[in-house]
């Protein structure tokens, strides 16, 4: 039923108007996963979801719990043994959302109490954090940047496989390593970025890493850079 909820609502009901998404032939549906607080999904580490200088990380995402669980659970976290390159959490309260790299962790106010999935993108233009929700700028951190720090991998879910779990749902998990213009993430958050051959995405060659919710799966992109 949750996950019925959820088509509906990406694909009939917009949370905002998308430009040049009327008259396309068949409707883009996002992958989605859904999150029972057990079934995180683990990547491999990589160089390529290493965000170095200006990046952006984008994904739907529905809050399911409805307690506060006494802990903010993690949407996505890199991690290794020096410390956190990037995580994201949704607050216990569901009344907000957090930003983590390094020892450091900033945080925007928003409502995502209403069982709606919502659009998120941050991105980080290297000295400066923006935060944008629903296509709306909900929090702006300058100093602030993801970390350049050797990683263990990233997880999906969950902090790393076992702390800070997620319920809910998570869709279209995209990571970039260019700070997207906020116009195209609009363009393209409810657009598969390659399949239109005339109208992909033009950033498409800083895509790193991308979801295949459908199989569980997150697939690195085959330009990234090639390990050390």
């Amino acid at each position: 039923m949750f996950r019925y909820l959820i088509l509906m609502g990406l694909v009939g009901l917009f949370l905002f108007p998308v430009p040049g998404s009327a008259g396309q032939k068949k409707p883009y549906v996002p992958d989605i996963a859904e999150f029972d607080g057990t079934n995180g999904i683990a990547v491999e580490a990589d160089p390529g979801l290493t965000i170095r200088e200006t990046g952006t990380i984008e994904f739907w995402v529905a809050p399911g719990w409805k307690k506060d669980p006494g802990y903010d659970p993690v949407v996505l976290s890199n991690a290794g043994p020096e410390g956190v390159l990037y995580l994201v959490s949704i607050l216990a309260d569901r009344k907000g959302i957090e930003v983590a790299a390094g020892d450091r962790s900033v945080y925007a106010a928003f409502d995502f109490t209403d069982d709606k999935m919502h659009y998120v993108a941050i991105s980080d233009y290297e000295d400066e954090l923006l935060i944008y929700i629903d296509a709306k700028l909900v929090g702006r951190f300058e100093g602030f940047s993801f970390k350049d720090l050797p990683s263990a991998g990233l997880w999906i879910g969950t902090g790393d496989g076992v702390s800070a779990p997620f319920k809910g749902a998570i869709a279209a998990l995209r990571i970039w390593s260019y700070a997207i213009a906020p116009e195209d993430l609009i363009l393209f958050s409810l657009k598969d970025v390659s399949a239109d051959e005339n109208n992909i995405h033009p950033a498409l060659d800083y895509l790193q890493g991308i979801s295949d919710f459908d199989n569980r799966d997150f697939y690195i992109a085959e330009n990234s850079p090639p390990a050390e």
